[in-house]
């Protein structure tokens, strides 16, 4: 697969290309469902996970965690550093599929005032 920043270059480069830019989206189309998929098994873990940090705190000084820490305590977690990098590539996907659909958007405004 492809890397968000080298997609991101091949954007810029083809700012004024629209039938390259529809393929680069596609490709985006592809890479956000599959990593949506990667991320699916990690949220449903992530709820018995976030109950385990609650009660192990609860346990070692009698007081539970806030929500703040005990997603801390779970962002340490393999799982939930895999869920972070998911979403940071998630968010670079939708961040070029917005900047291709603008660009797609100003190119056909350039045509309709040419004719």
């Amino acid at each position: 697969m492809k890397s968000i920043k080298l997609l991101a270059k091949e954007v810029k480069d083809n700012m004024s290309n629209p039938r390259e830019l529809g393929k680069i989206l596609m490709y985006l189309s592809s890479m956000y469902a599959w990593y949506s998929e990667q991320l699916r098994p990690i949220k449903v873990q992530k709820a018995e996970a976030w109950l385990k940090i609650k009660k192990s705190s609860m346990a070692s000084n009698g007081k539970l965690l806030s929500d703040r820490m005990t997603e801390m305590e779970w962002r340490t977690t393999p799982a939930g550093q895999l869920e972070q990098d998911l979403k940071y590539k998630l968010d670079g996907i939708s961040k070029l599929s917005e900047a291709i659909r603008q660009a797609g958007f100003l190119i056909n405004q350039e045509v309709k005032n040419q004719t």
